[in-house]
C-alpha cells in the first residue's frame, strides 16, 4: 500500500510540474482532476503520518489537501475554465493559504518554506500556485519515501522492517 501511494504521488507530482510549466494552456478538467488527486493523496499520507505519530506532518498534509481543494473551488467559482493558467490571477486569500502551508511545513520540519514563487513572482497566478503546491507536495513525498524505508504498511497495519 505504501509503495502504491508513493507511485501515485510521484505521478501526481510529475503531472503538477507539467501543468505549471504549460502556463499558456487553458485551465480545464485536467487541472481539476489533478487538484482532487493531490487532495486525495495528501489525505492518504496524513492518515499514515498520524498512525506513525509523525508530529506536525499530518497538519501540513491537511493544509496541502485543503489548499488543493480551495484552488479547485477558485477555478469552479471563478469560472476560470478556458482561461490560460498564467492569466488567472489569484486573490490575496490564496496567497495567504500558501503562507499557511509554509508555516505548517516549518512546524513539521524546522525549514523555512516549501514554496518557491510565493512573494517572488507577481502577479500570483494559477500556474504559479500549482508550481508552489507541487513543491510542497514533493516535500511530503520525500518524507513518505523516508518512512517507507523504516516501516511496512498494509491497510491499517504497520510494522517496522
Amino acid at each position: 500500500m505504501l509503495e502504491e501511494l508513493i507511485k501515485r504521488s510521484r505521478r501526481l507530482e510529475e503531472e503538477g510540474r507539467k501543468i505549471a510549466y504549460e502556463m499558456d494552456r487553458a485551465i480545464s478538467e485536467v487541472d481539476l482532476d489533478w487538484l482532487m488527486g493531490v487532495m486525495g493523496a495528501s489525505l492518504d499520507m496524513e492518515e499514515i503520518f498520524t498512525e506513525l505519530s509523525e508530529y506536525g506532518w499530518p497538519t501540513f498534509l491537511d493544509k496541502i489537501a485543503s489548499t488543493a481543494s480551495d484552488l479547485h473551488w477558485a477555478i469552479v467559482m471563478g469560472k476560470a475554465k478556458g482561461v490560460k493558467r498564467k492569466d488567472f490571477h489569484l486573490e490575496k486569500r490564496y496567497k495567504d493559504l500558501m503562507r499557511e502551508m509554509d508555516m505548517e511545513y516549518e512546524k513539521a520540519t524546522g525549514e523555512k518554506r516549501c514554496t518557491w514563487l510565493l512573494d517572488i513572482v507577481e502577479p500570483y497566478t494559477f500556474s504559479t500556485a500549482i508550481n508552489d503546491l507541487t513543491a510542497c507536495f514533493h516535500r511530503a513525498i520525500e518524507k513518505l519515501e523516508e518512512i517507507s524505508k523504516e516501516w511496512e504498511v498494509e491497510g491499517k497495519c504497520m510494522w517496522r522492517r
